[in-house]
């Protein structure tokens, strides 16, 4: 029998519904379908668990080392704003690209009461003035947010002000004709420079995931990769997809995602992944899963801390 969690209207919004998890955190459902953002057992320690934790990021942080995270499906945005306050914690900068087709409206990403998790309360402040800046429809594009060590909102005009990014547009798994000009055009708007300063920098790409065209050149240390499940999405569990997300990743780079069936551990391997499963959070999923880019030769250390079975 399915425990009943609480839920809790959205004005004017008859499609979703506020979900109170059993850690009290809070995620949206989809009345449509009855598909949730996160786990109903715990929002906040789910994303910790499978994302923060799993990736290695947290861990990352722990030794100084600057990040860089790839996100697919920014959701609520609560892996975003939890990533950001463990590394402003740090005193370490992180540089994530989140990826979604579309962007949350900001009343209801401010009723999930996100803040509730974080040690940097005034991250979602901030958050939400800068996506407040972007207006109530979002088209395809890609937005920079220059996140500062604390906030300040007079002193702050890029927390008022989304900045879009030129892109380029083409199937998943294509790479752009033009990588010189690809690179020049994230590096004029801040993306990948390393700053000394402990400033953080997001892009949020709104767009078709298919659609995008991730750098090769990117290396991202970590990806968090969340869409919904793959009988929802079926399209973004695909080998061509998963492929495309590896070749932007470091060698030594690190996946982690909920979803762990024999079906998905497959397609992960047709897409040059070695995985791993390893226990989930508690109360939640007995186990989830991690990948790294395939190496020929490379033993797969499985995560530290937890007991891994390889498939």
């Amino acid at each position: 029998m399915t425990k009943a969690r609480p839920l809790l209207p959205i004005a004017d919004r008859s499609d979703l519904m506020i979900q109170i998890t059993d850690d009290q955190s809070r995620t949206l459902m989809d009345t449509s379908e009855s598909i949730t953002f996160h786990s109903a057992s715990g929002a906040a320690s789910e994303t910790r668990h499978v994302y923060l934790q799993n990736s290695g990021v947290l861990e990352r942080l722990s030794r100084g080392l600057s990040t860089s995270v790839l996100e697919v499906g920014l959701g609520t945005g609560m892996g975003l704003l939890m990533t950001l306050d463990a590394a402003i914690s740090s005193g370490i900068s992180i540089h994530y690209h989140a990826i979604d087709q579309r962007l949350l409206e900001s009343e209801i990403i401010g009723a999930l009461k996100i803040e509730e998790q974080l040690k940097n309360k005034w991250l979602v402040s901030a958050f939400l003035a800068w996506r407040n800046s972007l207006g109530q429809t979002v088209k395809d594009g890609e937005y920079l947010w220059t996140v500062p060590k604390e906030y300040d909102s007079s002193e702050s005009p890029d927390l008022h002000s989304g900045n879009q990014i030129p892109s380029h547009r083409t199937a998943c798994g294509e790479l752009p004709n033009d990588d010189d000009k690809n690179e020049s055009v994230c590096h004029s708007a801040g993306w990948g420079e390393k700053e000394n300063a402990v400033i953080s920098t997001v892009k949020v790409t709104v767009r078709d995931f298919r659609d995008v065209v991730l750098d090769t050149k990117a290396g991202y240390d970590a990806v968090y990769y969340d869409p919904f499940a793959p009988a929802a999405s079926p399209e973004l569990w695909q080998a061509v997809c998963l492929r495309h997300v590896r070749e932007s990743m470091q060698s030594d780079g690190v996946l982690s995602t909920y979803c762990v069936s024999r079906q998905v551990r497959e397609v992960f391997e047709r897409a040059g992944f070695s995985v791993n499963r390893v226990r989930g959070p508690v109360g939640g999923k007995r186990e989830v899963l991690v990948a790294r880019p395939h190496i020929a030769g490379r033993t797969n250390p499985g995560i530290e801390g937890f007991e891994v079975e390889e498939r």
